[in-house]
């Protein structure tokens, strides 16, 4: 841009300095701008000169203090030791780790705004000197001070101020104390450094200087530290200063956004002034969306309004750094250079939620007591079903996701995963942090490694390239959280503490929690994605900020502090209001030049957005001087009802349906699902789409009646055949033992699978329930006895000949009895049931029909199996139908009969045979239909059976 502002500075310097710029030191508030001075620069050059010095404020200060800037990780472990000791606590480090960031940040602050730490923490006991000892500050200062410690009257403190006293009273040692060892070891925080380099230039009466000129571009909101340096600078003659502002907001005395430039310029008067009039008349766009992700979407059709295939001069500027993800994989095909320059918080990243995943695995890794360490299923699926898990190409056994779900593995042993390496690494145990540290980082390799394989034939397409830069992205992510790792092993290793796995793991996840990813390009060419800090000091002429929501732009909420908002004010610390300053100057300094200027903000009202645009938003529409055009994306949300679905019965499902005529078995489940639902019938046993399994580590209603049918299995498969007397069932119920076993054999096989397992949790509870159920259901069968035992889970079946369109059909019928007993000549078929009671049914008619409330299908199946052994027992004066209904067992008057009929019509059925014949018609008029090639299959009209049916979402329903 010819009219910007590094543009207008480039060329002021050059010609009042030429050759000389060699002597000058250019300071930008960030390295980002000196990039585009630099192009500046050479354009107006005819030959080669020696190019000034760069730099950004903090890396001169760190030149002129003497001192090495530490890492956070190391300053707050040493932090942590001053404070352990002078506040006498056993406070573990991980608990200390948030409290420490928050104080390093105040003693940041502290420092850089040059406050008397002894005033400023000092506990005011008496009022009475207060004038006396702040005579340097405002009465309003003073105020501020006054109102804030009558709040710590010392006859009336609360717990919460108590607690507060005990740290305020100590942060001014710990202050003194952190800072000198600090300086001992040539080393200190940001603020420290700042402190120290202006205390040397002070006592230094004619400093050294590495350069002759040092000129300052760009700057905005100057902390004590800054402006003293300035001044100190200025009377040596040596400094020159550049202001970016416009006329607009630093002719209004109010305007936030002028707030630190009008001081600027008249302590620091510019070298040089430019054109600063560009706001006024300026028009904007601004589009509300009523989605995040559906800005980035937007985004594309924004690019192309431009009408440019040039986007060197194009700026994304994400108010939300979240937004990165969508808006890289929303960036079009045709666009070829991107450049993101800005940082990006690890803990959204995708290879954070996998790291996270892999914590999870080692939190909850079982050792057994033969010393095998055993991974918990829902971790390992939670693996393996993450995103990141494909750039490792894990290969498993290929019958694994199967034989877990089969096997209801709710534990699995190292050998389960099969011998491939990078398996065996994932599932493999670390001993201590340090193999842990190593662990992790040895995986997030592996995944680097495969993260970005491109074949070379790949290379010119652009939609391919444009997924290349996303791997760049990727890459970026696993290297950041790689070298995070790396970093907090080696400062664990040089403190030499020793911290438990647990610990280690909560103290990653902190230190994580601060981190962005620092991304890096080339910002002279390209599509620039930036956030709004990297914008300081640079123009573009086409701008589009997305997320211009309120608290996004500004930032709402202050960084956690010691250090109360009053006494802040009182020593001019920063506040909220310094902070929404800085953000209104970085918003209007960035559309100030711009020629089109686009915003978006997400318009959608939910629990925890208000859909509010920006503040800043709010005052270009309201005040004269702009053109604002406002858009609104609507989503056109049509609710169609959905259409109904019926299948034909072609040659193939014909087919399908004459294997139940052959080797195949209609079971008592199947023809219910057909009454319930033909279509539903189709997709579970034609079409045989499975519905969705999953490993159950509690028992589950069909699981908890698989348990009692086994534990009932095993208590009377010794005495099948045999009469049982009132002894044997009395025997059974006295000896506790007895169901115990049998009910830890139905454990295992019904829900662990396994000889090694521990009844825990809820399923305890489960487990004494069954055994008070068996022993109530053991008590029954006391009062019916003597009786024997015929059957036990015996799998039964019978034909019925089925005839349409001339042709004779056999039509097998088959199923498990849960067991059948005889007595005195009659023979029972009993199911066992452990939902709701109900054998009761209107008519035989009713069993077979849809549209019956709460149709008894217990009835139809208990009828089924006495269909069968009509049939095979024509001797046996009576077939008995019965429903062992457990939750009735308790009541006076359990009754096992089944009962049709209405009202005071109501009879027991006490022989099937009285009803067979009834039943048979209707069971062959159900058949007939099924296998009518000229009736399709169709979604019920009874839609209250669609709420719990696996296949509701294939039907819309």
């Amino acid at each position: 841009m010819s009219n910007s502002f590094l543009n207008n500075v480039a060329t002021d310097l050059y010609q009042r300095y030429g050759d000389k710029l060699s002597d000058c030191c250019v300071v930008f508030p960030n390295r980002r701008a000196s990039l585009f001075f630099t192009r500046y620069l050479s354009d107006m050059i005819a030959r080669p000169i020696w190019a000034p010095s760069f730099s950004a404020i903090n890396e001169l200060m760190q030149q002129l203090s003497q001192l090495q800037l530490a890492d956070n990780l190391s300053l707050i472990f040493d932090l942590y030791e001053i404070y352990k000791k002078l506040k006498n606590t056993e406070e573990t480090f991980d608990e200390f780790y948030f409290w420490g960031e928050t104080m390093l940040s105040d003693f940041d602050d502290v420092d850089k705004n040059l406050v008397n730490a002894v005033e400023l923490f000092k506990n005011i006991e008496s009022l009475k000197d207060l004038r006396d000892r702040f005579e340097y500050l405002t009465d309003n200062q003073i105020q501020a001070i006054r109102v804030f410690w009558k709040n710590f009257n010392l006859e009336h403190l609360t717990t919460q101020k108590q607690n507060f006293i005990s740290v305020w009273n100590i942060l001014h040692p710990i202050y003194e104390t952190y800072t000198a060892m600090l300086k001992d070891k040539g080393i200190g925080y940001e603020g420290m450094i700042y402190r120290e380099a202006v205390k040397r230039l002070n006592e230094d009466k004619e400093p050294e200087l590495p350069y002759q000129k040092i000129i300052f571009v760009g700057f905005n909101a100057l902390n004590k530290c800054e402006k003293t340096f300035f001044k100190i600078l200025q009377n040596l003659n040596i400094a020159e200063f550049y202001w970016d502002y416009d006329d607009y907001y630093l002719n209004n005395p109010v305007h936030e956004a002028g707030q630190f430039i009008r001081e600027n310029l008249r302590d620091f008067p510019p070298a040089a002034t430019f054109t600063s009039n560009n706001l006024k008349g300026k028009k904007f766009t601004c589009i509300a969306v009523p989605s995040a992700v559906g800005q980035a979407r937007v985004l594309p059709s924004l690019l192309h309004q431009l009408g440019t295939n040039d986007y060197n001069t194009t700026a994304v500027v994400l108010a939300d750094e979240q937004m990165l993800m969508p808006v890289l994989h929303s960036i079009p095909s045709d666009i070829r250079k991107i450049n993101v320059t800005m940082g990006y918080p690890v803990t959204i990243t995708p290879v954070y939620s996998f790291l996270e995943e892999l914590i999870n695995l080692q939190r909850n890794v079982r050792v057994q007591q033969n010393g095998q360490f055993i991974f918990y299923y829902k971790n390992v699926q939670s693996i393996l079903k993450h995103p990141y898990s494909q750039y490792l190409h894990l290969k498993l056994p290929n019958d694994f996701s199967a034989r877990m779900i089969n096997e209801n593995k709710i534990f699995l042993k190292p050998s389960d995963f099969g011998d491939d390496k990078i398996v065996a690494k994932i599932f493999s145990k670390p001993s201590n942090p340090s193999e842990f540290a190593d662990y992790m980082m040895d995986i997030l390799y592996m995944a680097a490694e495969n993260l970005d394989k491109k074949g070379p034939e790949e290379d010119e397409d652009p939609e391919q390239e444009n997924k290349a830069d996303v791997s760049k992205v990727e890459s970026e992510y696993l290297y950041y959280l790689f070298k995070a790792i790396k970093r907090l092993k080696e400062v664990l290793s040089e403190k030499n503490i020793d911290f438990s796995l647990v610990t280690f793991t909560r103290l990653l996840k902190k230190y994580i929690r601060g981190l962005s990813v620092p991304f890096t390009g080339e910002p002279l060419s390209g599509l620039q994605i930036m956030g709004i800090l990297e914008t300081r000091a640079v123009d573009f002429e086409n701008v589009i900020i997305l997320s211009m929501n309120e608290g996004n732009l500004p930032k709402s909420g202050t960084s956690p502090s010691f250090i109360p908002y009053s006494l802040r004010k009182a020593f001019g610390l920063p506040t909220i209001e310094h902070q929404d300053s800085i953000y209104a100057y970085y918003f209007y300094r960035l559309v100030q030049r711009a020629k089109n200027v686009v915003f978006t903000y997400n318009s959608r009202t939910d629990d925890s957005q208000t859909g509010e645009m920006s503040r800043f938003l709010t005052q270009l529409k309201y005040e004269p001087g702009f053109t604002i055009e406002e858009h609104n994306i609507t989503y056109n949300v049509n609710i169609q009802s959905a259409k109904e679905i019926k299948i034909s019965k072609n040659s193939e499902i014909m087919k399908a349906l004459m294997a139940y005529t052959e080797k195949a078995y209609l079971s008592p489940s199947a023809i219910n699902t057909y009454i319930d639902c033909s279509l539903k019938f189709y997709f579970k046993y034609i079409a045989q789409i499975e519905e969705p399994q999953e490993v159950s580590e509690e028992v589950d209603e069909m699981m908890f009646g698989n348990l009692l049918h086994k534990s009932m299995e095993y208590l009377y498969r010794e005495e099948k055949g045999t009469l049982l007397q009132k002894e044997n069932l009395h025997k059974m119920i006295s000896d506790k033992n007895i169901i115990q076993v049998a009910l830890q054999q139905a454990f295992k096989e019904v829900v662990y699978k396994t000889e090694d397992f521990q009844i825990t949790g809820r399923n305890s509870i489960i487990f004494n329930v069954l055994k008070k159920y068996i022993t109530r259901l053991l008590t029954a069968d006391e009062a019916y006895s003597p009786f024997k035992i015929l059957e036990l889970e015996r799998f039964c079946s019978f034909t019925i000949p089925v005839s349409f369109s001339s042709q004779a059909l056999q039509v097998n019928i088959g199923g498990i009895i849960d067991r059948v007993d005889e007595k005195e000549g009659n023979i029972r078929i009993i199911d066992y049931k452990t939902g709701e009671p109900d054998k009761k049914f209107i008519s035989i008619e009713s069993l077979f029909d849809s549209m019956t409330r709460k149709r008894n299908k217990a009835a139809l199946q208990t009828f089924i199996y006495s269909q069968f052994y009509a049939s095979e027992r024509p001797e046996a004066i009576a077939i008995v139908p019965g429903l062992y209904f457990l939750k009735e067992l308790f009541g006076g008057n359990w009754d096992y009969h089944l009962e049709t009929g209405i009202r005071n019509k109501v009879q027991k059925i006490t022989n099937y045979r009285d009803i067979s014949q009834e039943f048979e018609v209707q069971l062959y008029n159900l058949l007939a239909n099924l296998f009518n090639k000229d009736l399709s299959f169709e979604q019920t009209t009874n839609q209250d059976t669609c709420r719990l049916c696996p296949y509701n979402g294939m039907c819309h329903r």
